[in-house]
């Protein structure tokens, strides 16, 4: 009986050691395997409706992030990483043991772009440098359906606008039924082809405001009551503005709405409403003032709506009839002007507000050309910075008179382009009445005289000195009337010294020659200089390196250079081809500049290419 109690607890112990040692190596090997598994929320999704995608690792906690930017037929947004690892102990006959579970998890969404059946193709994964490949995974991708109590409409007052217009874009969504986790995706609202802006949201008594997704971006809309399809209904109503940053078709895709809609309602404590708080469930709007009254037996069926596509034709603004003042400013526009101090002595600052009402988002307007005042006034060459509030921009300039024959400050003109009357308009401002008074001028005489009151001029005895009397300019002349006076008058040095004076205006005038002779001959090499300085395709920089380069080349004057200067100076002998293309290239630079957007197919190599060829037929 011994052997066999010895026999039998060897036996439990060989047992019992070899589970421990199968423990350990399952622990291990499970440790140490690598899986890599991708999953989705759902295998069916609407055009437009996002759809959770997941990568999931077991057994590491440090992969390299998968590019998962290449899936075809999707727009992939990035969510998120966790590391999802877990530890444990286990107490295996008094042996305690640690045991490590490795994970980790990637997060997107998926929206699909395309109708049909979609797939997720294999991602790679590195993970301690070498590659595991994720599962592949079929989407059914279903197109949005029209509804007759639902409804997404864009409303826009015409199909054709001019570059640097405001595209006012109204965006309506008709609902007759309760509905929660809505999510718009709107292409029009995030389209490369213009720049988008936001309209500032104002409040108004009496409306109520709901947060929505559209883009996966939060917007502001408004819930109304409304009519539609002879039926009431509510609505959701928000703004965008557009501003097209090339000419041309642009044409847009449907859009579409997903959401759940109730179906069947378990629990209920009334008979809900279109218009009160309880209308729109809480997850939709996720907003605490909107307290649900739905019970979680509710049945919700999922949605989708489509809006209509659109097509809109951008224009350039056209060159018959317009200024060479013109400065962009599109759609009406009223300039007002005033001064502080309005009586003044020659030289001494004044003041010019300039204010310009006209369309909202004023942001790219410029001062106004003050140019024409530099014969009467001195304009400083820095513009201002204009200062805008709700539809109305002020700009403040300061100026000087340079004598004291002006009587005004004459009127400034601004053309703009009416959209409407598709032609330009000049309007300006009313002239400011103006004093100007001469400047006290100090002289030797004053100086040298030996009285204690000078009788003939306008100063006035101080014991701070003639400094006292001094209001800006130096003015300082003398007025002795001795022989040695008058041989150090300028008229007499001038007398001695016009003859070497007239010699260097000849060789000023024959370097001037010879100057614009070398800049004729070395327009293309200072043409590829100034390209290569710049450091992006702004239209204004590009536009102005054009005119530079034709303003050498045909030796004409650069300030305002119009293409109507331009081919009116060159050879009849051109290729009528390329001058054409010429003048395609800066008359769009042109209406980029006006605009300030700049346009993708305009860059400094397109620019140069047809400068180049320019350069070898000439």
């Amino acid at each position: 009986m011994p052997n066999d109690f010895h026999k039998t607890q060897d036996s439990r112990m060989k047992r019992i050691l070899f589970l421990g040692i199968l423990i350990f190596f399952a622990t291990f090997a499970y440790a140490q395997s690598i899986t890599v598994d991708a999953q989705v929320q759902s295998p069916e999704a609407f055009v437009g409706e996002q759809i959770l995608f997941q990568i999931t690792i077991q057994g590491s906690e440090s992969p390299t992030k998968p590019d998962v930017t290449n899936i075809p037929n999707f727009t992939v947004e990035y969510l998120g990483e966790k590391n999802t690892s877990k530890q444990s102990i286990s107490i295996i006959y008094g042996q305690v043991r640690e045991i490590k579970t490795l994970g980790y998890i990637f997060q997107y969404y998926l929206t699909p772009q395309t109708i049909g059946k979609l797939i997720i193709p294999p991602i790679p994964v590195l993970i301690n440098n070498k590659e595991y490949l994720t599962n592949s995974i079929t989407i059914e991708s279903k197109a949005p359906q029209k509804s007759e109590d639902f409804k997404l409409e864009y409303s826009l007052d015409k199909t054709e606008y001019y570059i640097g217009e405001p595209i006012y874009v109204t965006v309506t969504w008709y609902l007759k039924k309760t509905i929660r986790n809505a999510k718009l995706y709107l292409p029009l609202l995030q389209a490369p082809e213009f720049i988008h802006k936001t309209p500032q949201f104002q409040e108004k008594y009496g409306v109520k405001y709901h947060e929505i997704q559209v883009n996966n971006e939060p917007i502001v809309a408004a819930q109304t009551s409304t009519v539609w399809k002879g039926q009431t209904c509510s609505a959701l109503v928000f703004h965008h503005i557009l501003f097209a940053k090339q000419l041309g078709k642009i044409q847009i895709p449907a859009g579409a709405i997903n959401f759940e809609v109730l179906e069947k309602r378990q629990q209920r404590r009334r008979r809900p409403s279109f218009f009160d708080d309880d209308f729109f469930d809480d997850s939709f709007f996720n907003d605490s003032f909107f307290p649900s009254l739905r019970s979680r037996n509710d049945i919700y069926k999922k949605m989708s709506i489509p809006s209509d596509s659109l097509q809109l034709t951008i224009l350039s603004l056209p060159l018959q009839g317009r200024p060479k003042n013109f400065q962009g400013y599109i759609g009406k526009h009223i300039i007002s002007t005033s001064a502080k101090p309005t009586e003044a002595n020659v030289g001494t600052p004044i003041t010019l507000t300039i204010q310009i009402q006209g369309p909202e988002y004023l942001e790219n307007t410029r001062c106004p050309d003050l140019s024409f005042l530099s014969s009467d006034f001195k304009i400083p060459q820095e513009q201002s910075a204009g200062k805008i509030e709700k539809e109305v921009i002020t700009f403040t300039q300061t100026i000087r008179p340079n004598h004291d024959q002006i009587k005004e400050i004459p009127p400034i003109p601004l053309t703009y382009f009416d959209t409407n009357k598709k032609q330009y308009i000049t309007t300006q401002s009313k002239p400011i009445p103006l004093q100007v008074n001469p400047t006290k001028i100090v002289t030797l005489q004053d100086v040298h005289t030996t009285e204690t009151v000078v009788h003939k001029s306008e100063l006035e005895q101080h014991t701070e000195g003639i400094a006292h009397n001094y209001e800006g300019l130096d003015l300082l002349q003398n007025q002795e009337y001795d022989l040695q006076t008058f041989f150090k008058q300028p008229i007499y040095l001038f007398s001695l010294l016009w003859p070497v004076v007239l010699y260097i205006l000849i060789l000023c005038f024959q370097c001037i020659q010879t100057r614009k002779q070398n800049k004729q001959k070395q327009a293309y090499k200072i043409f590829l200089k100034n390209l290569q300085s710049l450091k992006d395709n702004n239209p204004g920089s590009l536009l102005t390196i054009f005119r530079e380069y034709f303003s050498h080349k045909l030796n004409i004057s650069n300030a305002s250079l119009t293409w109507q200067e331009i081919q009116e100076n060159l050879s009849p002998d051109a290729d009528s081809t390329l001058v054409q293309q010429l003048q395609d290239i800066y008359e769009t630079l042109e209406a980029t500049y006006y605009s300030n957007i700049p346009q993708e197919n305009m860059t400094k190599e397109t620019i140069q290419k047809f400068i180049h060829q320019w350069e070898k037929q000439a």
